[in-house]
């Protein structure tokens, strides 16, 4: 969700300009932060899956928590969903990535049911670890992929 709202913010930036003349400049820098971002928390989420791991942390059972999560499972996927259609309709690269953010608070966020249920119902406790590491991996790829795409332009 933080990760959401702080590429949000970074979009909102590069669309908030009167001046039309830096537009290619400022999709550019954006798209570039964006891709820092999602490094950073990969690396944040990786830290605390593999801590959660490592200690055997069991997941949350509160019925808020998991009502909390669902909330956002079905937000999180419709708010992807309607950030893909502009990205494609504006061709905004910045968008796009946006989008995928969203789409991965989603899967953090089911992430968070499933570990509850399989924690009530089989005591397993590295189900949302593992996959709050897979989602941590797919920021990283999509960050270095961006940050290869964007410096292979520069250059």
């Amino acid at each position: 969700m933080m990760l959401d709202s702080v590429t949000s913010m970074v979009v909102v930036w590069r669309f908030f300009s009167k001046d039309t003349v830096y537009v290619k400049d400022k999709e550019h820098k954006a798209v570039i932060c964006l891709a820092l971002l999602f490094l950073l928390f990969s690396a944040i989420i990786t830290t605390k899956s593999v801590i959660a791991i490592v200690t055997h942390t069991s997941p949350s059972q509160e019925i808020v928590l998991a009502g909390m999560s669902a909330i956002s499972v079905i937000t999180m996927t419709t708010l992807a969903v309607i950030k893909f259609v502009i990205a494609r309709k504006l061709r905004s690269k910045s968008i796009y990535s946006d989008a995928f953010s969203s789409l991965m608070g989603a899967v953090i966020s089911f992430g968070i049911i499933l570990g509850a249920i399989m924690y009530a119902s089989f005591e397993v406790t590295i189900i949302d670890a593992v996959i709050g590491l897979v989602v941590a991996g797919m920021l990283a790829l999509w960050g270095i992929c961006i940050l290869i795409n964007e410096i292979r332009k520069m250059v």
